[in-house]
């Protein structure tokens, strides 16, 4: 995973762990992230 920079096209930049499937979901819909080219 991404410690400061994503290096390549697929590299994770996030993780998601919950108790259901359903709050994964949820959290997932959270993240947000803004890439510099």
């Amino acid at each position: 995973m991404a410690a400061d920079k994503a290096r390549y096209k697929g590299h994770a930049v996030a993780a998601v762990s919950a108790t259901s499937a359903h709050i994964a979901e949820a959290a997932l819909e959270l993240i947000e992230v803004d890439y510099e080219v």
